[in-house]
């Protein structure tokens, strides 16, 4: 959706500004104007959401800027670096020389065309990201690169030859590509992160991207009063096809590795409770089943593991009291009757009592433990 979006408000603006540039009185201000009241109305929509989180001191140390690699993404970021520039100096390219090459292109002193093929190259960008969304990152990424050189290709051949069909088509294509390329490149990078890691890395993609989005920009309108626009078009549709490979060629012909896991979360951020204990295998029928039934050994295992874990836990947050249950005081994992006499609990306990819920078949039960080794949850 980040990628998706963004695509999409660029194409939005780009197309909009035109028409209102073009068939709208007061073109050089009425513009700003609506930018303004757009502002105004985004302004008030986010003051009127609802806060996700609590509020802490330190407003003015948040707004530090914080740009950060973690250790288990930075050769995958390094991978997708050339993917980025590519992409974004794509777009860097139609916004600064996309109005004037449509112009070229078509012959037409209409300024919609300018901001038809912005919108034809974000637009089909937005719509391949969200068609596309459920594949893998990374054929996302390959598949995106692939379409981002045909369709420079074919915008180096319509650029020299003067050609608006052509020109029109690889955009399109490029466009695709331009979707495609950042989806893939973005999700396999953010994968790598832990969540308290991801504004960093956040930071570190957009500062790429964004400087392959200007810096090039600003180079060829520069070039373009020197050398001419024709020869700066050929020259930046070059480089980005030179980019292009290069991702496209990382992927194909990098062996692969043993994908890299993000770092785990801590236990402590959750402290245990109902069913956050490992999944029992084998399910229980609730309807009408009496029968104990001979728990597998894995079950067994799992079920001493999570009880040796709620002791340690218990331990380390001894300030917190539980409500006393049927055996009170016991100072190690064991097996106390109900009620009803017939199950045992599975307690873990070291000044208090407390019963914890093991998840079967998806819903939250208790699991008893019967003499034998028998197993059957009782409700």
């Amino acid at each position: 959706m980040t990628s998706a979006f963004s695509s999409l408000g660029l194409a939005l603006g780009a197309l909009i500004t035109s028409a209102l540039v073009q068939y709208a009185p007061a073109p050089t201000r009425l513009i700003w104007w609506a930018l303004l009241a757009v502002f105004a109305a985004g302004i008030v929509a986010v003051l009127s959401m609802a806060e996700p989180g609590s509020r802490r001191p330190g407003v003015l140390s948040s707004l530090r800027p914080r740009v950060a690699v973690p250790g288990q993404a930075r050769g995958t970021f390094a991978r997708a670096i050339p993917c980025f520039v590519a992409v974004w100096a794509l777009g860097g390219l139609y916004l600064s020389l996309g109005p004037s090459l449509a112009a070229a292109a078509t012959g037409s002193p209409n300024l919609l065309w300018g901001g038809l093929v912005i919108f034809l190259l974000f637009g089909t960008g937005a719509a391949a990201a969200l068609a596309l969304r459920g594949i893998s990152s990374r054929a996302a990424m390959l598949a995106g690169c692939l379409f981002l050189l045909a369709g420079v290709a074919v915008t180096f051949g319509a650029i020299a030859t003067t050609t608006s069909a052509a020109f029109l088509a690889g955009t399109a294509v490029a466009g695709a590509g331009f979707g495609l390329a950042f989806l893939g490149a973005f999700r396999m990078t953010t994968a790598l992160a832990a969540p308290d890691q991801r504004a960093g890395l956040l930071a570190a993609i957009f500062l790429v991207s964004y400087l392959a989005f200007s810096v090039p920009a600003l180079i060829a309108d520069v070039a373009a009063t020197r050398f001419g626009l024709y020869f700066t078009a050929l020259a930046y549709s070059a480089s980005l096809a030179a980019l292009a490979a290069a991702a496209a060629g990382i992927l194909l012909f990098r062996p692969c590795g043993k994908p890299t896991r993000p770092a785990p979360a801590s236990r402590e951020v959750m402290p245990p409770g109902p069913c956050t204990a490992p999944r029992v295998r084998r399910p229980w029928n609730p309807a009408g089943a009496t029968r104990q039934r001979r728990s597998s050994p894995p079950a067994r295992k799992a079920a001493m593991k999570y009880s040796a874990y709620v002791t340690r836990t218990a331990r380390s947050q001894s300030a917190r009291t539980r409500p006393a249950g049927p055996c009170d005081g016991a100072a190690r994992p064991q097996a106390c009757w109900s009620r009803s006499g017939r199950c045992p609990h599975i307690v873990s306990i070291v000044s208090t009592s407390a019963i914890y819920d093991l998840p079967l078949s998806g819903s939250c039960a208790v699991l008893r433990v019967g003499r034998g080794g028998r197993t059957s949850p009782c409700r």
